[in-house]
């Protein structure tokens, strides 16, 4: 398996982009002059993950965490105050089983100094998100799109008496099926195709072996199916042993955790899962390959 997506017409990634190098570059130069702390999501000039593709989180969501926001565009989203120590807390237990919550004392202490941002640096940084706004968007990832007019032209469905049903009459099953046309038709995997679930048991950071899924499906009425994965139920994947290859297909393809997938995305996604599904089988005790599960479409 390669370590790296092949398939990766849609990964445009941030640091390719300069306005994402210049924005970023300038993000960090007034956290120093102003003694914010950028990471926190609730006192930040803006936070752009050079190491992720667009895609990862959308075009609106990659916007959001900058500062910007497709919605409400007029909205200047600054700190306004400066950064405070991190709290630190652990949870701690006394000798007779009590449960308490230690903060650090710099944080408890610490008071919120605001601050006021000089006009000139605000110009720069609104000049810098609306470069990296207009570069976000000159390299959206294709996505599937389905207006009226398309659902309608793929909607072939008829009643008793012949008549054509609109779309918006249509059971979900039926709608489901327009959809996975439309997909098809634009290259992308489909519900009704290339739904899957897999099951394998990894062994965690102890050796204890535990289950890691791998699923692509449609939720509800959703539009279009997504890819997800999760161990122990939850989004523990790093409790895994990192030197198994479930952990290394993990990382590979979590990109496009609770993404669609074009059907080269997923046709190399599929080779990978197959891969590593047997050498899962390989690295686990018989009792516990009893257990895998793997139903994905040829």
């Amino acid at each position: 398996m390669n370590p790296q997506i092949q398939s990766n017409q849609r990964l445009t990634h941030l640091n390719t982009l300069a306005s994402a190098r210049e924005l970023h570059q300038f993000i960090q130069y007034l956290d120093t002059k102003y003694g914010v702390d950028s990471t926190d999501p609730d006192s930040t000039f803006g936070r752009i993950f050079l190491d992720r593709p667009i895609v990862q989180h959308g075009v609106a969501n990659t916007l959001y965490f900058a500062g910007i926001s497709s919605y409400r565009p007029e909205d200047l989203r600054l700190p306004k105050y400066q950064a405070i120590p991190h709290a630190n807390s652990v949870v701690v237990i006394n000798k007779i089983g009590n449960v308490g919550l230690a903060i650090s004392q710099e944080h408890l202490k610490a008071q919120r100094v605001p601050i006021n941002v000089e006009e000139t640096d605000i110009k720069k940084l609104v000049q810098l998100r609306n470069n990296f706004k207009t570069e976000i968007e000159a390299n959206a990832p294709l996505e599937p799109t389905f207006p009226d007019g398309l659902l309608e032209k793929f909607n072939t469905f008829k009643d008793s008496n012949n008549k054509p049903i609109l779309f918006q009459d249509l059971s979900q099953t039926f709608k489901n099926e327009v959809y996975d046309k439309i997909l098809a038709e634009s290259g992308f995997a489909t519900g009704g195709e290339h739904t899957f679930h897999v099951d394998m048991y990894v062994p965690d950071i102890d050796g204890e072996f535990k289950k890691f899924e791998v699923n692509f499906y449609r939720l509800h009425s959703n539009k279009t199916p997504h890819f997800a994965t999760n161990y122990q139920g939850w989004q523990n994947q790093e409790n895994m042993d990192k030197n198994h290859p479930a952990y290394t297909v993990y990382k590979k393809w979590n990109v496009f955790h609770t993404h669609n997938m074009t059907i080269e995305e997923w046709l190399e996604m599929k080779g990978d899962i197959d891969e590593v599904y047997e050498l899962s089988k390989q690295l686990a005790p018989e009792n516990i390959v009893a257990k895998f599960t793997h139903n994905i479409p040829n």
